[in-house]
């Protein structure tokens, strides 16, 4: 296990992630900090915590900006490139497929 600065490793590959929690991060930025959202928790009073998959978990600048952008406190766990990779084309793909499919 990854515990680098306590940050737990998280094996997503097998893991059935919620598309559209995924998509709530914007393409552009996932790809370019190899991030990707895994859950979203609203609780009772103002908790609000957004399960992160970060290739680079130490890189606290990306945390802090994605906690501005999205109002939640951010949860990271470390991931590994190849099924963040995996994944990220697998959700986006289909989505610029669709979008050529409409420009036809």
């Amino acid at each position: 296990m990854y515990y680098r600065h306590k940050i737990p490793f998280l094996s997503i590959e097998n893991y059935e992630l919620n598309k559209e929690i995924v998509r709530s991060i914007p393409e552009r930025t996932c790809r370019y900090f190899q991030i990707i959202g895994i859950d979203k928790f609203e609780g009772t009073g103002n908790t609000k915590i957004f399960t992160i998959g970060m290739v680079n978990p130490e890189n606290e600048k990306v945390r802090s900006k994605l906690e501005k952008r999205t109002g939640y406190t951010i949860r990271p766990f470390k991931i590994d490139i190849e099924s963040w990779a995996k994944i990220i084309n697998e959700v986006f793909s289909k989505r610029i497929n669709k979008r050529k499919g409409e420009n036809k």
